[in-house]
């Protein structure tokens, strides 16, 4: 992941600001959760949460050296599988050729693209997770805020998966990946989308509405600001997280249902997330098949139904 520094120098100030279109009043504002609001802008539409209340969200140590023990004993093979899936995607516009992964996370995208013949590289700004990715598994990873890597090197892809929704910046962050990105190269972008089937439905009590998430793009407004630096989107395709909806819904749910008298509350951390994943993944290897298999069949089917809560865009930088 990447996304703002605490105090970080690519910071708005403490006015409120459209990132898509600049605009800088107007704003229709309601109550987004505990301690902080969303506004709309009039002008785009475009959704988000104003910085000022994002202060106390501090990538560099988002998750866990706990976490990371979590994640060096999971069923990598899993991880690996699912962004396998994502490159299908990838390999229908590149299929081979230079990847720039923003916010690679611990780094299986990365893995995946190896696999596959790709020369990848990329960077995260959370310690733990970039030190696992390099340190251990051996991956081009640098620990750091990707506004601040250097512009001379061409991609043929960047990736943000999940990452764009975390920016205070992200119109920087399109900004530099059009000028490290080769014409005709691609940005292969996953958000959570304002206007998909549970935002519309949910409104406030939507999962992935949060302080740790800022921007809350529609194919509209994420056009326009792709627009804006060069890229074309050319493809939306609707998405849902199914592991984060067990993990932030279904799970918490679960632990509240069976909560017994002393029990600390229903908040589930990264680390029991991670640790019940690994007890699921921890099947034998004929039923895991199954369960990927039947995890890609419930994406595909939920995304042609609409039921879902992100998209995923792809764009191209024609000049």
């Amino acid at each position: 992941m990447t996304g703002r520094k605490h105090g970080g120098e690519h910071d708005l100030d403490d006015a409120t600001v459209c990132i898509v279109c600049g605009q800088t009043d107007g704003f229709e504002r309601y109550h987004g959760g505990e301690g902080f609001e969303v506004v709309v802008c009039p002008r785009c539409s475009f959704t988000f949460i104003p910085s000022r209340y994002r202060k106390q969200v501090d990538y560099t140590t988002y998750k866990s050296e706990s976490v990371v023990q979590q994640v060096r004993v999971a069923n990598e093979w899993v991880k690996v599988e699912r962004n396998l899936h994502r490159f299908r995607l990838v390999r229908k516009y590149r299929k081979h050729g230079r990847v720039y992964d923003v916010g690679a996370g611990y780094g299986h995208f990365m893995i995946a693209g190896e696999q596959l013949g790709y020369e990848v590289r990329g960077i995260e700004m959370n310690r733990a997770s970039a030190r696992y990715a390099r340190d251990e598994l051996g991956l081009d990873v640098s620990e750091g805020d990707f506004l601040e890597i250097p512009e001379d090197e061409g991609y043929d892809v960047v990736t943000f998966w999940d990452v764009l929704e975390h920016m205070d910046r992200a119109d920087l962050a399109i900004a530099k990946a059009s000028a490290i990105t080769r014409p005709g190269g691609y940005v292969f972008i996953q958000v959570p989308q304002i206007d998909s089937f549970f935002a519309r439905r949910l409104k406030g009590a939507w999962w992935e509405m949060g302080l740790d998430h800022v921007n809350y793009f529609s194919p509209r407004t994420i056009s326009q600001l792709l627009e804006q630096h060069g890229f074309r989107a050319v493809r939306f395709k609707n998405s849902i997280e199914l592991k984060n909806v067990f993990g932030y819904v279904i799970l918490p749910r679960i632990r509240r249902r069976f909560r017994r008298n002393g029990d600390a509350g229903t908040v589930v951390d990264n680390v029991e997330r991670q640790r019940v994943f690994n007890r699921i993944t921890s099947l034998p290897k004929p039923l895991l098949w199954i369960l990927v298999f039947g995890h890609r069949m419930a994406f595909e089917i939920l995304s042609v139904l609409g039921l879902t809560d992100e998209m995923i865009v792809v764009a191209r930088r024609d000049g």
